[in-house]
């Protein structure tokens, strides 16, 4: 079967071994994709920006100037005072919600204390009941051992 793109075999092929770009490629990839998507863009914004400028000292009096820099002012101030201000309440919120949260907890953190402690009293009792007899034993064992098994004889070291 052909295809307009060749035969199946040279498709296959193709599918096979991808052909990878060289590293001359692949920079010269990145470095107009950085011009394009970030360098360009941002120096047209200030290019327009200056141009604006200009011209609005060319075109304004000092006064006219003043007010619309004032106005310009409160166009950038207003959104960050809000964007500040959300945090800030957030965290005034968060705080106070922590003071009586910390208010609440001591009477509940002492019951749990108690709780807590009785159960670790009764655990290492019943530890203690449990162990004490294994222990016992398996000391007098170990006596007995001592006490009626033979000595063990010591090799001598060898020598090298």
């Amino acid at each position: 079967m052909l295809d307009s793109t060749g035969s199946q075999e040279e498709r296959l092929n193709r599918l096979r071994m991808p052909e990878y770009p060289s590293q001359a490629e692949v920079r010269a990839r990145h470095r107009r994709a950085v011009w394009q998507q970030i360098v360009g863009p941002v120096a047209l914004a200030a290019g327009v920006m200056i141009v604006v400028l200009v011209l609005m000292v060319l075109a304004f009096s000092p006064r006219q100037f003043g007010i619309i820099a004032n106005f310009m002012s409160l166009l950038i101030l207003v959104p960050a005072v809000l964007i500040c201000l959300v945090p800030y309440v957030a965290l005034v919120v968060l705080f106070a919600g922590t003071r009586k949260l910390y208010l609440w907890i001591p009477s509940r953190l002492r019951a749990a204390r108690a709780v807590i402690h009785q159960s670790d009293v009764v655990a290492h009792r019943v530890s203690r009941a449990i162990t004490n007899p294994i222990i016992a034993i398996s000391q007098r064992l170990a006596w007995i051992e001592r006490v009626v098994g033979r000595k063990q004889r010591f090799l001598p070291m060898e020598r090298k």
